[in-house]
Order: structure tokens, then C-alpha cells, then sequence
């Protein structure tokens, strides 16, 4: 599955994790060459804890935006807020 943990114990993971396309979140662990890192996106009003692997050069702290998924795991990208 796409989510691993969650902030908040007994949730449910997002039911169709594409909807987060377009969503904003924080680096928590920098994603490297074939392995996922870990990134915070707030989902109906909680944060989720994904796995998630970029092109980009991300470090922990740095805000992405989601652009898609690939088995299982977020596609996000370094976002500047523009």
C-alpha cells in the first residue's frame, strides 16, 4: 500500500491516493536512486505520513507538490509555491 503510517493511530488510508495530485506537503526523509523517501501531505484535515520519490534533489524540510503515483509510492516535485 501507498501509505505506511499515519500521525493519527486507526485511520484509514486516502481511497484514491491520485486525488493527492496537486496536493502540497514537507520532506520528512530525502528520497535517493531506488529507494522512497517519506513525505507529509495533510489529507481531509490530517496529515499522512506517504512514501515518495522525486527527480529533484529533496532534503528534508524542502515543500513538494504531488504530480502523480507509481505502484504505490507518491511522484512529487520541488514546489516554490508559484
Amino acid at each position: 500500500m501507498i501509505w505506511e503510517d499515519t500521525v493519527w493511530a486507526g485511520m484509514a488510508p486516502p481511497q484514491n491516493i491520485t486525488a493527492l495530485a496537486g496536493r502540497t506537503g514537507e520532506v520528512l526523509i530525502s528520497p535517493a536512486p531506488g529507494r522512497p523517501g517519506r513525505v507529509a501531505v495533510t489529507v481531509s484535515g490530517q496529515v499522512r505520513h506517504l512514501a515518495a520519490h522525486s527527480d529533484d534533489a529533496l532534503h528534508p524540510g524542502d515543500a513538494v507538490i504531488v504530480i502523480g503515483q507509481e505502484g504505490g509510492v507518491l511522484d512529487v516535485k520541488l514546489w516554490d509555491g508559484a
